[in-house]
């Protein structure tokens, strides 16, 4: 992955962090999450890697390298990356959005662990304003704002379902 190349201000010798042309090159766009992600990135945080993967910043642009699902996010949680060894299903989504808020049921699959599907969420999504309500068996529990996140690890022969649920609280 390439980070964000640093530019030459109105001072020759002076150059802009690269942090600080992230979030130029997005301001404006809406991007707000790949500024937080590109935050973490740059501050060092250890999921941040995993989370920008699959992504390049080049020339003031953000694109999505081929190859994997890393960098990608539950279909229909656009919020909630999608955990690297993990493929999502989005035949399977099902997505409400009403004035109450929003009702999403979104799968992915892979040959993961439930902890370490737990422990990346866990570590993951309070990053991104998420708070841990409950761990139980192979369940996790996320609040934000006015938002319920349940993330399920379901048992399979060779590989294990997760189910996101997302619901107002």
């Amino acid at each position: 992955m390439r980070r964000a190349q640093t530019s030459e201000t109105s001072s020759p010798h002076r150059q802009t962090h690269p942090a600080a042309a992230v979030r130029a090159a997005l301001s404006g766009c809406g991007f707000s999450l790949m500024i937080a992600l590109t935050a973490l990135l740059f501050s060092g945080h250890a999921q941040a890697e995993n989370l920008l993967e699959g992504y390049e910043i080049v020339d003031s642009r953000i694109t999505i390298s081929s190859g994997g699902t890393a960098g990608a996010f539950v279909t229909g949680l656009e919020d909630v990356p999608l955990m690297p060894d993990l493929q999502d299903v989005p035949e399977a989504a099902v997505i409400f959005d009403k004035p109450a808020g929003r009702l999403i049921e979104a799968y992915a699959e892979g040959n993961v662990e439930p902890a370490a599907v737990l422990g990346f969420y866990r570590d993951t999504l309070p990053q991104l304003g998420w708070s841990l309500e409950a761990v139980e068996g192979a369940t996790g529990v996320f609040l934000r704002e006015r938002e319920r996140l349940e993330i399920h690890v379901l048992e399979g022969q060779d590989r294990r379902t997760v189910r996101f649920v997302l619901s107002p609280k």
